[in-house]
């Protein structure tokens, strides 16, 4: 008889997970016995490259606004200067996650009803968030070579 993938097997009422964990079947929803129903499925981004550029271009301008910061700059959006006003550096990193997963979450959401808007907006995002991270490279390379 084949073999059917990992079973859930009890030891002292607990199940085995590393044997779950241990075959990538469980990927493919082949529980025998498991309340799983139908496969399981893992998120499939619609523009999985657009959406990695637009986080590394947030990630970007955010270590910029905090060496800008310590450098005696200022924060010019005053969302972000009232998140750090309140919250410190670490609300403002939450806040730019957020942000950017919002916008992700409602490009990837507009995708399953209009793929043409989807990727226009995609490219909004990519060409909005390249812009702070332009600016920041811009005074940081003023200030280090001035």
């Amino acid at each position: 008889m084949p073999w059917r993938g990992p079973r859930l097997t009890s030891v002292a009422g607990q199940f085995d997970v590393c044997n779950m964990l241990a075959h990538p079947s469980i990927f493919a929803g082949h529980l025998k016995g498991a309340i799983f129903t139908r496969p399981l499925t893992l998120w499939r981004p619609a523009f999985p490259n657009r959406y990695l550029i637009v986080a590394v271009l947030g990630l970007l301008d955010f270590v910029q606004t905090a060496v800008i910061l310590r450098l005696g700059g200022e924060e010019c959006n005053q969302i972000a200067l009232w998140v750090m006003s309140h919250f410190g550096l670490a609300g403002a990193a939450v806040y730019k996650f957020l942000l950017i997963g919002g916008v992700i979450a409602l490009i990837d959401w507009l995708s399953g009803r209009d793929v043409p808007a989807a990727r226009r907006l995609s490219s909004y995002a990519l060409i909005l968030g390249s812009i702070p991270a332009a600016v920041g490279l811009g005074l940081l390379t003023i200030h280090f070579v001035a």
